[in-house]
Formats: structure tokens, C-alpha cells, sequence
């Protein structure tokens, strides 16, 4: 986020599953929880600046998810992260993967394997999916790994 004074700060969290109830294909949900991912390993990253408004839709959306169950299938780090951008007026593609095995069962869903080759596709000027707005990195790093930065005051 930066204030009036150009002043970026930056918070960069990750939506886990409660580490005592790891979910499975066979039980995919879990409890929730966000988690501080400021020195978390990247291969790919997007960036954009905020309005106050965008902002504070961030910011509340996340709020809303912190009760939530984690569930492999249909709410985990990856599906927080697109719609966390989606609140943020930046739509990021939504590719569903899939993990198992016949003798196990199978699960799908949003997974960070398929949305980093998506954001990775995504600055390719030739892309269905490029969006010149958007500042992205295809090179690896150390977090934050999307960041948001807001334009406004939103700190008084």
C-alpha cells in the first residue's frame, strides 16, 4: 500500500490449512488460516497499484475468508489469491487441475502450479490473457510475491 507521502508498505500472507488436520482427497476441508508469507520462494509475480477503494475491497474480502474452511477442491491458497485480485479489480485466470489417482480417489481445483504458468502467460504481449496494467515477473524470488500498493491515503 503507499500513502500520500509515496510511502509502500507491503503485507503478504498465504491462506493455509490447519497444520494439526492436513486435508486429502478423501477429506478435503480443514480449518483455515492466514499465515505471514513475506520470505516465501516465488517462480512467478504479478503486482498492481490500488485505488483506496480496490484497496479496502482487498482488505475486507480477506477478512471475510478468515473464518473460512480450507478445502483442497474449492477454497484453497490459490482460489484466496484469484479472488483476493478479483476484489482488487485484476482478473487472473482460473485454470482447474487435478490430483489423485484411480486407487485413491481424485480432487480438482485451482491449484499455484497452473495459475503461476497462467501468470506466466499472462506477460506474453501475444496472450489472450496479457494485461499491460499489470506488472509481471517471470523470474524467481523472494516474497511478497503479489503485491498490492495503493495510491491513495489509505493509512489516515
Amino acid at each position: 500500500m503507499t500513502d500520500s507521502t509515496s510511502v509502500s508498505i507491503n503485507q503478504t500472507i498465504g491462506f493455509y490449512p490447519d497444520p494439526d488436520n492436513i486435508p486429502s482427497i478423501s477429506s478435503p476441508s480443514t480449518g483455515g488460516r492466514f499465515y505471514d508469507n513475506e520470505q516465501h520462494y516465488y517462480d512467478v509475480s504479478v503486482s498492481s497499484e490500488l485505488d483506496s477503494i480496490q484497496f479496502s475491497s482487498v482488505i475486507n474480502g480477506l477478512r471475510n475468508f478468515s473464518n473460512s474452511l480450507y478445502n483442497l477442491n474449492s477454497l484453497n491458497c490459490t482460489d484466496i489469491g484469484i479472488q483476493s485480485a478479483l476484489n482488487g479489480g485484476i482478473t487472473l485466470p482460473d485454470t482447474t487441475g487435478s490430483w489423485g489417482n484411480f486407487l485413491l480417489g481424485q480432487g480438482a481445483g485451482s491449484n499455484p502450479g497452473d495459475l503461476g504458468e497462467d501468470i506466466r502467460d499472462m506477460a506474453n504481449p501475444l496472450s489472450p490473457n496479457h494485461n499491460p496494467s499489470l506488472t509481471i515477473k517471470t523470474t524467481p524470488g523472494i516474497g511478497p510475491a503479489f503485491r498490492l500498493a495503493n495510491r491513495n491515503n489509505y493509512l489516515k
